[in-house]
């Protein structure tokens, strides 16, 4: 079974991956891909002729702050580097997948955090989505919250279209305990 997690920003999206992981299911970041993605000679050359140069940093490699701050102020270029990144992160999924599927794995989780902006929800066996009001999203991450929310769907939206459902406005401790029990009702 192929897991989708996403979640808006400051949901908890990365703390339930690391939870499915500490339970021991194999797991793949979406933005662990697309920093690598950033490393590779080719998708660096592509990102800077839509973005400049001002988005490298000193050591001459994309500084992906900076291209957020681009990207999520302009819809456009937002866009044209979706329309770059997601067929790379696509493959790698596809790679990873089969590699894990080859070693006998049952339960796979990849987290994204656009999925359902992105249309990707028929890619997964079921899809988790890690909300929070947006108060708390917003605490959690100040700096970050207003400029990334406008370009996602709204978490009424995102719960409507997802398989399972969690609202994080409690512990850590609560998210791993319902990770666990999530997996238990998938494995029965």
């Amino acid at each position: 079974m192929l897991l989708g997690l996403t979640g808006g920003i400051a949901s908890g999206k990365s703390t339930a991956l690391r939870a499915f992981a500490r339970l021991g299911f194999p797991t793949l970041s979406s933005d662990s891909i697309v920093h690598e993605l950033h490393c590779r000679p080719e998708v660096r050359d592509q990102v800077v002729a839509q973005f400049g140069t001002g988005v490298l940093g000193p050591d001459g490699e994309v500084d992906r702050s900076r291209v957020a701050a681009r990207a999520f102020s302009d819809p456009r270029l937002l866009r044209s580097l979706e329309s770059l990144l997601h067929p790379l992160v696509g493959g790698e999924l596809e790679r990873w997948k089969a590699a894990a599927e080859a070693r006998g794995a049952t339960l796979l989780v990849h987290e994204v955090p656009l999925l359902f902006e992105a249309d990707l929800q028929g890619r997964y066996d079921a899809t988790v989505l890690i909300t929070a009001p947006d108060a708390v999203r917003e605490a959690r991450a100040p700096d970050r919250f207003a400029q990334r929310r406008s370009s996602q769907m709204s978490e009424g939206s995102k719960a409507a279209l997802a398989t399972y459902v969690y609202v994080n406005t409690g512990s850590t401790q609560e998210l791993e305990a319902w990770v666990s029990q999530l997996v238990a009702r998938l494995a029965a």
